[in-house]
């Protein structure tokens, strides 16, 4: 079961967003030769990708036991977040791991973006 993590961005600014992984004694996982994904959608039956992260496009690194998400402004300048004027808009994302045959979703939970005026 993935842990909730809720994450809130300011639009058009940059968030560093770090996913520690660990065994259920505590100790670090080792990602060594992992591979990672996440997505944010409106919501969980959303066809549409906000935003599509992946350590293939280097959105996501993996050190150690630690995924490491760079939120860019880019991001979060989808006019989905601009089509309505409410002061922030709430999606959902997930994090989806891959090591050799195994994928698991170490995190998932609401993703936030605070509108900006200033763009």
């Amino acid at each position: 079961m993935a842990a909730t993590l809720n994450i809130a961005v300011d639009q058009g600014s940059n968030l560093t967003v770090n996913f520690p992984i660990n065994n259920l004694d505590g100790s670090p996982f080792d990602l060594t030769g992992a591979s990672a994904r996440a997505q944010v959608r409106a919501n969980y039956g959303a066809v549409n990708v906000l935003i599509d992260a992946s350590t293939t496009n280097s959105n996501l690194t993996i050190s150690g036991n630690t995924v490491t998400w760079q939120i860019s402004p880019a991001d979060t300048a989808n006019e989905h977040y601009a089509a309505t004027d409410d002061s922030s808009v709430v999606c959902v994302y997930d994090l989806k791991v891959t090591l050799g045959a195994q994928t698991f979703t170490p995190a998932s939970g609401k993703f936030t973006v605070n509108r900006a005026v200033t763009r």
